[in-house]
């Protein structure tokens, strides 16, 4: 399997990114991030995202934070520590679950959305950290 390698989506390109990769669904599956973040992360306080664009087709945000963070998941008894980019990769990956579980998704809408899904695993899952997300998601 060939490595998946990201690129970071800046300047202009980083308008209209959340718009491609989610449509219509592009502010619900921001916010769903940010509040994920927050409920699974005691040191997360708000801050900035980077973008990310996937090989594969893939995207992803990134909390540009530079120290390893605590990630909390009561759901599956998850307690660790992660890098911020995999914790926010863990949380990009249930965001878009839980977007594919919308009542009002079309079947075009819900075979986008597990294609980015299941982009964004495939790639999670080349990282160091991938059981770590994996656990982190289980």
């Amino acid at each position: 399997m060939t490595a998946i390698a990201k690129s970071p989506i800046t300047g202009a390109s980083r308008q209209g990114a959340l718009t491609r990769y989610f449509g219509a669904r592009a502010t619900q599956f921001e916010m769903c991030v940010y509040t994920l973040m927050d409920n699974f992360c005691p040191d997360y306080a708000g801050g900035y995202w980077d973008f990310y664009s996937l090989d594969n087709g893939g995207f992803f945000m990134s909390v540009a934070m530079d120290h390893r963070l605590r990630i909390i998941n009561s759901m599956n008894g998850f307690d660790d520590r992660m890098s911020p980019e995999a914790a926010s990769i863990g949380v990009n990956l249930i965001a878009i679950n839980r977007l594919q579980w919308s009542e009002d998704l079309t079947q075009t809408s819900a075979a986008h959305l597990s294609g980015l899904f299941d982009k964004l695993r495939d790639y999670a899952f080349q990282r160091d950290e991938a059981a770590l997300i994996a656990r982190f998601i289980d």
